[in-house]
């Protein structure tokens, strides 16, 4: 017997009318969900458990708008996913006022409009789950993409921003953001081959260069493959430049209590106010 994972509940996607969107529209109506699928064009399939609605994202008004009327019909969204993107490619000193205008109003702004009105509903009925569409281009740049690259890597910005805010109540809202490479979506079809090969080769090997770097975490050196290496490094901080946490990271010997310290300086990973040292457990480092 088949079980649908999504029974009951509610979910918008933006972008929803094709392409990546869509396939996320149908597989959610698969597993049981309502689904709202908002985009500035019709939808190009036919679901009895996707609703279309037009809304151009980079209007709050329409945004409050949109909310309002789905939360009068449905009573509340369950999952929010913030697919709606646009490109107008140029090299930076060919790129005019308003291709750069364009992609942050739809690909940034139209992400914020929407997440300031469900996000906070989402911690009213006591969880949800949001998930923003950005792209390897926001992590690794793209010859002339400056606008698109800085839109999906400010949408990474963001989704660490509210994974914090949104969790200092304690209510399970999940914000997480997916980074896809090249799908053969329309908006990839219009991308001579040869490009699109030069592309998914640079991909790759960015990737792979990237898999031996440190990220610093809350005080912890960590590789891309999850792998510590913090006995090595336990001196090396997040920050530099503050010199009392320099201090203190140099007395302690134990991770618990770096980790402590980190929590202290940076703010703990999940939103709750500092309490001291020894009101600490431990249990708040970033999982």
């Amino acid at each position: 017997m088949y079980i649908m994972r999504l029974n009951g509940k509610v979910a918008v996607v933006t972008g929803g009318a094709k392409g990546l969107g869509g396939e996320m529209c149908q597989l959610f109506a698969k597993e049981g969900a309502k689904v709202v699928a908002v985009d500035m064009m019709p939808l190009t399939y036919e679901n009895a458990n996707v609703e279309f609605y037009k809304l151009n994202v980079t209007s709050s008004e329409d945004c409050k708008e949109f909310y309002d009327y789905v939360i009068k019909k449905y009573g509340k969204v369950d999952v929010l996913v913030n697919n709606a993107g646009i490109t107008r490619d140029a090299m930076t000193r060919k790129m005019t006022d308003e291709m750069w205008n364009a992609v942050i109003s739809v690909n940034l702004t139209g992400v914020f409009n929407l997440t300031r009105l469900i996000g906070p509903q989402m911690e009213e009925i006591g969880g949800g789950s949001i998930i923003n569409i950005s792209s390897v281009v926001g992590e690794f740049g793209n010859i002339g993409q400056a606008n698109y690259s800085a839109t999906k890597a400010g949408v990474i910005g963001l989704t660490k921003t509210w994974a914090k805010e949104f969790a200092r109540k304690g209510v399970p809202v999940r914000v997480n953001a997916i980074a896809p490479g090249y799908i053969m979506t329309d908006m990839m079809k219009t991308v001579p081959e040869d490009l699109l090969k030069k592309f998914a080769g640079q991909t790759r090997s960015a990737h792979r260069n990237s898999q031996r770097r440190a990220v610093p975490r809350f005080g912890r050196s960590v590789l891309r493959d999850g792998t510590s290496f913090e006995r090595k490094r336990r001196n090396e901080i997040v920050n530099r430049r503050n010199s009392v946490l320099v201090f203190l990271l140099k007395q302690g010997n134990s991770l618990p209590f770096r980790e402590r310290i980190a929590c202290r300086y940076f703010g703990c990973s999940f939103g709750r106010p500092f309490a001291g040292l020894a009101a600490c457990d431990n249990a708040c480092f970033c999982q």
